[in-house]
């Protein structure tokens, strides 16, 4: 990849600061000023835990400019650029380094938009494109002091936080009016004032009545501590899927170094519970070791699903798994709706389970539901790509047994609620049959023999199977109509009998026999079970 020109393209948020009348100074205070620069924008990126890229599969990148400089934040989020931005002109305003003589004024554009990521002549990690054009241009607009973001960013920020949307609301003015012409092409960018020194909220800027000035700070500030205390909420309850996505909001916030983001991950993780019996837990992400669950924290991102749009399609493909962090989403089959998910819930794991062969699915991994937010409720989901829990299987034993057993536990819902065999039981009962049944993968041309000394019902969730008793055969299928087909095997006797599956298809079975199953169809309330199973069931083998 070091010997590519152009090694990606990627969105980016820009972070322009230019030194205002820099080229009008001598020499010498052009270095003093440069180097005060630079001071502070260390600083700043220390204390927000930034770390500039040292190649191109960095985070965050900065180019040197003539006047100033820019930064890229490729991977983190719009709150982290802001952060940067109003934290280094405050710092100057408040902090000049030497005397009077040596104080001086930067201008901030920022914005969001593309950029590619190479090396440049020196052989070093740069970045460049038209997002970092804008944010110039930007600056150039700015009064002296002041921070200037484009719309397009506002609106990145204000998706990626929700909080702050009362906020953005407050700052934003009619479209015309907001309006500027900046220098170069006669564009016009729409533009929000977010900072500017020792002007008072509200306030014009220069007798500009076209942007208003915005305290950022105060209520960003607000809400990470609102953050903070739900964080805190999250770890004491041990509530492993809330660390994660709260611990990663407030690294996209800037409000948690990197490190800091790794350490709470690494509470959830497979070897948290083995430092500290009192850490947060998931049942599918603490099956993950701590470097691979921080590389999938790291490498996921936030979305925004408006109220009624839809996620995917059946039979799309898929490279992703979502965490869902706010609202509900409802999941459908070819039939309708089977299921409505509610926040903390994993969806999209079940395309990357091969089904039949209930094996990581490797190449082009299709949706099998329909996945919309609700019509009236926003959703924001955490977006986790399959290459990084692909990378996370390869290393540990323990990510395919948890995917398939989350895999499972849906299918056996899906069983409850679409086989004719559980539609009079109660609710109590159904909790029962969830709890037992057993899912099991067939490849083609092969068979699965059990020996049951209880009666045992199969019910086909996915292909085409044959089943053979003790006296008879029946051939069920999975999503037939608008059920999954089932076969009852009876065995009053106790006695143990031979019960064969076979299929020429990828198909997928569940299985209810064993112990608890007999005692359970004795001592439950409802009547004459066998008798409903038998009845209601596509076949009696």
């Amino acid at each position: 990849m070091k010997d590519d020109v152009v090694a990606a393209r990627a969105q980016a948020f820009t972070v322009t600061i230019d030194i205002y009348e820099f080229s009008k100074q001598p020499g010498d205070k052009q270095w003093v000023w440069y180097k005060t620069l630079q001071t502070v924008t260390n600083t700043v990126l220390t204390e927000l835990g930034i770390e500039i890229a040292k190649d191109v599969e960095g985070s965050v990148f900065w180019s040197p400019g003539g006047d100033g400089g820019t930064i890229s934040v490729i991977k983190g989020g719009a709150a982290v650029a802001m952060q940067f931005a109003v934290r280094t002109a405050a710092e100057l305003n408040n902090k000049p380094d030497g005397t009077a003589p040596n104080k001086f004024d930067v201008r901030i554009g920022i914005d969001k938009g593309s950029v590619h990521i190479g090396l440049d002549l020196n052989g070093s990690p740069n970045v460049w494109g038209t997002a970092i054009n804008n944010s110039h241009r930007i600056a150039a607009a700015c009064d002296p002091g002041q921070v200037l973001a484009s719309e397009s960013f506002i609106e990145e920020l204000r998706s990626q936080t929700h909080g702050m949307d009362a906020y953005i609301d407050r700052v934003y003015l009619d479209k015309k009016r907001s309006q500027k012409r900046l220098a170069k092409h006669g564009q016009f960018f729409g533009v929000v004032n977010v900072h500017h020194a020792g002007e008072k909220v509200g306030r014009p800027v220069s007798g500009d009545n076209s942007i208003h000035v915005a305290d950022f700070e105060e209520p960003f500030n607000q809400m990470v501590a609102s953050y903070r205390a739900y964080l805190q909420e999250a770890i004491n309850a041990k509530v492993g899927i809330w660390t994660l996505l709260l611990s990663r909001k407030l690294f996209d916030m800037g409000a948690l170094s990197k490190l800091e983001l790794f350490d709470y991950v690494s509470r959830v993780s497979l070897h948290g519970e083995e430092h500290d019996a009192n850490n947060p837990r998931d049942p599918f992400f603490s099956r993950f070791g701590s470097s691979e669950l921080k590389d999938m924290m790291y490498e996921g991102r936030f979305r925004k699903l408006s109220a009624g749009s839809e996620l995917c399609k059946i039979g799309d493909s898929g490279d992703e798994l979502y965490i869902l962090a706010r609202g509900r989403l409802e999941i459908y089959d070819s039939h309708g709706l089977v299921a409505t998910r509610e926040p903390g819930s994993v969806v999209g794991e079940m395309a990357l389970v091969e089904a039949g062969y209930l094996r990581l699915c490797e190449n082009n991994p299709k949706r099998t539901a329909r996945m919309a937010a609700k019509k009236d409720e926003d959703v924001t989901l955490f977006a986790v790509p399959y290459s990084a829990i692909r990378l996370a299987a390869n290393s540990s034993n323990e990510i395919l047994p948890a995917l398939v057993r989350s895999y499972s536990e849906k299918q056996k819902e899906n069983a409850v609620k679409e086989s004719r065999c559980f539609g009079s039981l109660r609710k109590e009962e159904k909790i029962f049959i969830h709890s037992e049944g057993t899912l099991t993968g067939l490849w083609p041309a092969s068979t699965k023999a059990i020996t049951c000394t209880t009666e045992c019902l199969v019910i086909c969730c996915h292909g085409k199977v044959t089943v053979e008793g003790a006296k008879e055969t029946a051939t069920i299928r999975g999503q037939m109509g608008n059920v999954m087909q089932s076969v009852w095997v009876p065995n009053r006797a106790g006695i143990a009998q031979r019960v064969v599956i076979r299929t020429d298809v990828p198909s997928e079975v569940l299985l209810w026999h064993g112990p608890n199953w007999r005692d359970w169809l004795q001592s439950t309330p409802s009547r004459n079970l066998r008798a409903v199973f038998a009845e209601v069931c596509d076949g009696t083998v």
